[in-house]
């Protein structure tokens, strides 16, 4: 590994310590997100921020509460909202973006033109900027993992979501945080046995 890459891994770890936690007011829960990322080098070279990426994180997971439904129920669509293979063009079940390019086909514009121009500004996907970084640089998106259902935060406080980073090795981000996001669950759960930052998460 790189000095560059050490050096955006402590940043990106950096930006989510600032974020403990990220408050919204749109939001009445708080969530535990993990987020992955197999560029973090890059990212930061291309400028690409958290805190921007968890901008948006907040309005999705706000629009899902708005849609009601228990804590477990919310958890699950978080899933499905924040997926982003139906988006990549080697995961998606239908081609994703690249098939909807092979259809079309536009003589006038070249495949980085459509994308930019066409696909990109009505991109529904959570946080578009990470899917044009992948058709067009390369770059695996973000994953972001819900850690366990959204908890009611005590009372006085508005909802906001805990920050969690780790970055990951080439070819290990298709499924491959499934064995550390329980190692990540079991470190928040002691955490919040004692005096923690997390003392909000048990509850009104």
């Amino acid at each position: 590994m790189t000095l560059a890459t050490r050096r955006a891994d402590r940043e990106l770890r950096g930006a989510a310590k600032k974020m403990q936690p990220y408050r919204d007011a749109r939001l009445r829960f708080e969530w535990q997100v993990v987020i992955a990322d197999e560029h973090s080098d890059e990212r930061a070279r291309r400028g690409r921020l958290l805190k921007d990426l968890i901008a948006s994180l907040s309005i999705a997971l706000a629009h899902i509460e708005s849609q009601g439904g228990s804590p477990e129920m919310m958890m699950r669509s978080a899933f499905a909202v924040l997926d982003p293979a139906p988006y990549h063009p080697h995961l998606s079940s239908s081609g994703g973006p690249m098939r909807q390019w092979a259809l079309e086909c536009p003589r006038d514009k070249s495949l980085e033109e459509w994308l930019r121009h066409d696909y990109m500004p009505i991109c529904d996907y959570w946080y578009p900027p990470d899917i044009e970084d992948l058709l067009l640089h390369d770059l695996e998106p973000r994953e972001a993992r819900v850690l366990s259902p959204p908890a009611t935060p005590r009372e006085g406080t508005i909802g906001g979501i805990y920050v969690h980073t780790m970055t990951t090795e080439s070819g290990f981000m298709a499924g491959g945080t499934d064995q550390l996001v329980p190692v990540i669950r079991n470190a928040i759960e002691k955490k919040q046995d004692g005096p923690s930052p997390f003392c909000g998460m048990r509850g009104g």
